[in-house]
């Protein structure tokens, strides 16, 4: 039985988490890919294909927009069922809501409420599994750390897959856990549902059907198991697969199930052959006319269809990445989301984590320890060996919820005595402090590590610092300042009218050093300007030269608000002047 404290305090920490989400859901503006996920969930129910959006699985999607589309939510889009390199869920979705906003905003409002399932899933499973592993307080203690992540707090109130891949990969993980401790036909029939919804979440989790077989060896051979027990097993573990590829097909409503590889039309260089005579054309195969083109692929086509898409992101050599200043175009950084992770979660939590790792010799159960950390393990590995670009940090979200259960072990008294637990419980509270002193502009959370969340955009770009959340901040910008002129990138047309509102001269650094720079300068007039903080990053960034202003304001830790004299634009520009004279010959 668990202690009616236990069971209230789980359900105050369920209901702030849930109210923090809530707010965030209706104010905050939609992230750049939103309104395409939105349309393809519609669309999923509407015409009864996956298509758009196929680089995911569709069943978040669909969960997310069904209230909506009960409700009345359709979009103007007719199937065209075919293969092309352009991603047309971005444009439908822009589109989608341009034409009609206040409409849809107020359908992505209830399918961001929906959305909120996923995270409150992860919370209850997380309790669960770690309150079984090391008791009530571990529970609650990896919860809780869950809870006030700034990742999970920045992404689980938006429309996109990675939490819901968070939680319910973590849930399959945790059948799969039962069932090796007492496997039996009904553990593995459930826990292969389990693993098929966790599937239809996110390819990346595609790692899980390997890595379970090799776990399931490696509990075999230690354990002495007779040969009996292999066989039975065996059989247990195939029927799992059965039932989770099963599950995967009726997700897709068994389309194009059983299609031969051969029979594919591909995009990316990958799938389709980068030695063709042709490298812009589309609907090849390098499998065509193959062995391997004969062969059956048991799942429906829109998977194989995805993957291929999202591999053609990989293979693109014109992507731009930034890290710490650097922009690198066709590349990446292989440490970057490990990087990116250490100044994105509050100190306390890093030292908590690292506590863990530290005492791991102290873990009574190794099979615990061959469950929980390979996950993530594998998860930092694969998103860090893409170097063709790197962006997300979300991609990493899958791996969180198997930190926290691990972290939980800290709140054991077989692992740390009563004077360490309280310093792991000093730790998780300053990291909730932290985490909540920038609510609810957790996107925008970076650490003391680089300066804390006004300088993280030194550091990392787009989604990892704003991806479109701040829009709603041109309201208020308007409203306090007037006459304030606002970038363009913090004004989404279909939160605010923004027809009356100018948007700030744009020249590049090049541009203001030439024998035109005066007549640009002259463009430039004084007043209030609000720029976003990634402008300033790099000098190809648009707006970059106001980063030799001061700003007199800071607002949601990612947009820089000035306010320019006729002095100070002169000073600057004479400045400008003598640094052009330097440097002729």
């Amino acid at each position: 039985m668990i202690n009616k404290r236990v069971v209230l305090t789980i359900a105050v920490l369920m209901a702030i988490q849930a109210a923090m989400l809530a707010y965030t859901a209706f104010r905050l503006t939609p992230v750049y890919d939103e309104p395409g996920h939105f349309v393809a969930g519609v669309t999923h129910w509407q015409c009864g294909t996956t298509e758009l959006y196929r680089v995911n699985p569709p069943m978040p999607r669909m969960v997310m927009t069904a209230i909506p589309y009960l409700l009345g939510a359709r979009v103007d889009y007719r199937s065209q069922r075919t293969v092309t390199l352009d991603r047309k869920e971005i444009h439908l979705g822009f589109s989608h809501f341009e034409a009609d906003p206040k409409r849809a905003m107020y359908f992505l409002g209830l399918a961001r409420l929906t959305a909120i399932v996923w995270p409150l899933i992860g919370t209850l499973v997380i309790f669960r599994w770690s309150r079984e592993l090391n008791g009530d307080a571990a529970g609650l203690f990896s919860v809780a750390l869950w809870c006030f992540s700034p990742l999970i707090l920045a992404n689980s109130q938006l429309i996109l897959p990675d939490v819901a891949a968070a939680s319910l990969g973590l849930l399959a993980a945790y059948s799969f856990y039962h069932w090796l401790k007492k496997p039996t036909f009904a553990g593995a029939f459930l826990t292969g549902l389990g693993l098929g919804a966790a599937e239809l979440t996110k390819f990346t989790l595609i790692i899980l059907f390997p890595l379970w077989v090799l776990i399931w060896l490696l509990w075999s051979i230690l354990e002495q198991r007779t040969l009996i027990h292999w066989k039975r097993q065996s059989l247990q573990i195939l029927f799992l697969f059965c039932m989770a590829l099963l599950v995967i097909n009726a997700g897709y409503n068994f389309d194009g199930t059983f299609t031969k590889l051969g029979d594919y039309k591909f995009v990316s260089d990958t799938f389709r052959g980068a030695n063709l005579e042709d490298v812009n054309s589309v609907g090849r195969n390098r499998f065509f006319n193959t062995w391997m083109g004969a062969i059956p692929i048991p799942l429906p086509k829109d998977v194989l269809q995805g993957m291929d898409v999202q591999q053609l992101d990989f293979d693109d050599k014109t992507s731009v990445s930034f890290l710490r200043g650097e922009l690198k175009t066709g590349g990446g950084w292989y440490y970057y989301y490990v990087y990116a992770y250490l100044i994105k979660e509050p100190i306390g939590f890093l030292l908590i984590l690292f506590v863990s790792f530290l005492t791991a010799h102290r873990m009574a159960d190794w099979r615990v320890f061959s469950v929980l950390l390979p996950v993530p393990i594998l998860i930092f590995l694969i998103v860090s060996a893409q170097t063709a670009f790197n962006h997300h940090l979300r991609y990493i979200l899958p791996a969180i919820p198997f930190l926290a259960v691990w972290a939980g072990r800290l709140m054991s008294p077989s692992v740390l005595g009563v004077r360490m637990r309280w310093v792991a419980v000093c730790f998780l509270l300053s990291g909730m402090i932290a985490s909540a002193s920038v609510y609810p502009y957790s996107y925008a959370y970076f650490n003391c590590l680089v300066g804390g969340s006004e300088n993280g955009y030194r550091h990392l770009a787009g989604s990892n610092v704003e991806w479109g959340q701040s829009g709603h901040l041109a309201t208020y910008l308007i409203a306090k300042y007037p006459g304030i002129q606002v970038a363009r990138g913090l004004m989404p047309n279909y939160q605010t009218d923004f027809s009356n509102v100018l948007s700030p001269p744009n020249f590049t650094p090049t541009e203001l050093r030439n024998s035109e720079a005066a007549e640009l300068i002259k463009r430039i007039a004084p007043g209030w300007y609000a720029i976003p903080s990634q402008s300033l990053t790099h000098p190809t960034r648009p707006y970059y030269y106001f980063v030799d202003f001061e700003a007199a304001a800071v607002v949601g830790y990612t947009i820089r608000v000035y306010y320019l004299t006729e002095d100070d634009i002169s000073k600057w520009a004479h400045s400008l002047q003598g640094e052009s004279g330097r440097s002729k010959p």
